[in-house]
């Protein structure tokens, strides 16, 4: 069995330690991507699109487990729009 599908890049410049922000912004872009190429199955967004690149004392505080809040809405976004999401970011213990 032969199955294809597409895969996207997504650009972007989080906004350091404001995982609201950049949920917003991933999800405009999730928005965007499928309205123009509705044949996309994986996204891939940068590494730390969450979180912002914070390498400080503030990463502690940024960091998401892998079941948080975070994950979830991502999970969900997967869900609506039928396709998977890459996003690397912390996850402390």
């Amino acid at each position: 069995m032969n199955r294809s599908f597409d895969i996207a890049l997504a650009q972007m410049t989080p906004a350091n330690g404001d995982i609201g922000a950049n949920l917003a912004k991933m999800e405009a872009i999730i928005n965007e991507c499928k309205r123009k190429f509705p044949n996309v199955r994986l996204l891939l967004f940068p590494e730390l699109c969450t979180t912002g690149y914070v390498l400080s004392e503030m990463l502690k505080e940024a960091a998401q487990t892998w079941d948080g809040s975070t994950f979830q809405h991502m999970s969900q976004l997967a869900q609506k729009f039928q396709l998977y999401t890459v996003d690397e970011h912390f996850s402390l213990q």
